[in-house]
């Protein structure tokens, strides 16, 4: 190769190493309002703004955090998808479709616009709350609100409700209250007295308790609470709450077996992945516990524009009315159908409670196997459901099963059999009791 053509070969090759320059250059830096949208859609959709193409980034990461920080809590996943770009004036705005996903699997779809600025070579984007969702102004917010669903009844026989939600009343203590009063031993020892609750166990809560702590004491059925009230509601330092939960049809009825729901523990709530707030009501034990799923409804949730310091002040410290800008369908819980029948479990119940020891009555149908009644009485308090869950042997029921076997082998009742102490089939020894 001649002196020439290497000369001419490295110009070749220093202008194609230019031009590659360029292109790379035009595809990968702002130089075009094109790439800048794109790149700042990618910081909006994977929710971190890292990207040097906004104008300012230390401030679109604040803004960015304080506006969408608790949606991004609450909701399941988010997406921001480019739709285009047009020129406005000398600036050039890019239209933003946002896409959210609840814990539901349901969207909420809305677009925004989002400016962009040519300064120099390059070009940048300038994050607004407007650009976060076009109905934002300055110092408010997205948040997501949830409010718990009716609950699923369970039902029996014929459809009969035997639990369903019903009014109860809270019995709480306030320390701070009570200490304020000087009277806070009287206060305690006429709820021991009134509500036969552990008077030392009351007094260990409450002094452990912080000033301004609720100290949960029982909550009552409302019917139950009206026999008391008179003698409570005045109390120095008590603080009551109504609302309702799921209750049996009457207090003790199929107890165990039913099952109980209550408030969401920190623990469900943290174990939930969003799923559960402390307002949840959760099954606790029972068939309350074993169709959870069936029974709990996710209830309706609200996406709402509000102050940024109202975000997480309660709702008496709230300074504006927030603005609801979507709304999820609402989903109650579903009911469930057992084939316990009232009377038959109503007459179990009171059998039960005869019981010395402790007792447990099933009653089933025996031409479709229906389960009737399933009654438990512990005289201790034990509130596990030995009926169904308790193993033991069959015992004096067997002779059932031995009776049947016995008539089906020709035995009468003028027939004399002997009575070993042990005999033994098929190579196995049984011994008689």
């Amino acid at each position: 190769m001649t002196k020439k053509s290497t000369m001419w070969l490295a110009i070749a090759l220093v202008v194609a190493l230019l031009v590659a320059a360029g292109v790379f250059a035009l595809f990968t830096l702002p130089l075009r309002a094109e790439t800048a949208a794109e790149d700042a859609a990618a910081d909006l959709n994977s929710g971190t703004i890292e990207s040097s193409v906004w104008s300012d980034q230390t401030t679109a990461t604040k803004l960015h955090g304080l506006i969408l920080g608790t949606l991004d809590q609450s909701m399941k996943d988010r997406s921001v998808e480019l739709k285009g770009t047009k020129k406005h004036g000398d600036d050039v705005v890019a239209t933003l479709k946002w896409s959210w996903t609840n814990q539901e699997g349901e969207p909420w779809e809305y677009t925004s616009e989002l400016p962009l600025h040519k300064k120099g070579l390059l070009w940048s984007a300038e994050l607004t709350p407007t650009v976060l969702h076009p109905k934002l102004d300055d110092g408010r917010v997205l948040v997501s609100q949830t409010t718990p669903g009716q609950r699923g009844a369970i039902l029996g026989e014929d459809d009969e409700e035997l639990m369903g939600e019903g009014p109860v009343v809270d019995i709480g203590i306030h320390p701070a209250k009570l200490e304020k009063a000087g009277d806070g031993d009287d206060t305690l020892s006429t709820l021991k007295d009134e509500l036969d609750i552990d008077l030392t166990s009351l007094k260990e809560r409450v002094d452990k308790a912080e000033p301004d702590q609720l100290v949960p004491v029982i909550t009552l059925r409302e019917s139950d609470y009206k026999k008391v009230k008179d003698s409570i509601h005045s109390l120095p330092g008590t603080v009551f709450n109504r609302h309702t939960q799921p209750l049996s049809r009457k207090k003790g009825f199929a107890g165990p077996t039913l099952g109980t729901a209550g408030a969401a523990s920190a623990e469900e709530v943290e174990a939930s992945d969003g799923k559960l707030t402390g307002e949840s009501v959760v099954g606790k034990s029972g068939l309350q516990k074993a169709y959870e799923k069936q029974l709990s409804g996710p209830g309706s949730e609200a996406i709402y524009i509000s102050d940024a310091e109202d975000a997480e002040a309660s709702d008496e410290a709230k300074s504006a009315d927030p603005v609801l800008v979507h709304e999820f369908p609402d989903h109650d819980g579903k009911n469930i159908t057992t084939t316990l029948n009232v009377d038959v479990q109503e007459a179990a119940d009171k059998a039960a409670e005869t019981g010395k020891k402790p007792t447990a009555l099933v009653a089933i149908r025996p031409r479709d196997g229906h389960i009737l009644a399933v009654a438990n009485q512990d005289p201790e308090g034990a509130a596990w459901d030995r009926a169904l869950t308790g193993q033991y042997a069959p015992g004096s029921v067997f002779k059932v099963a031995s009776g049947l076997a016995m008539l089906e082998a020709g035995v009468t009742a003028k027939t004399t059999l002997d009575c070993p102490k042990t005999t033994t089939v098929d190579g196995k020894s049984f011994k008689n009791a």
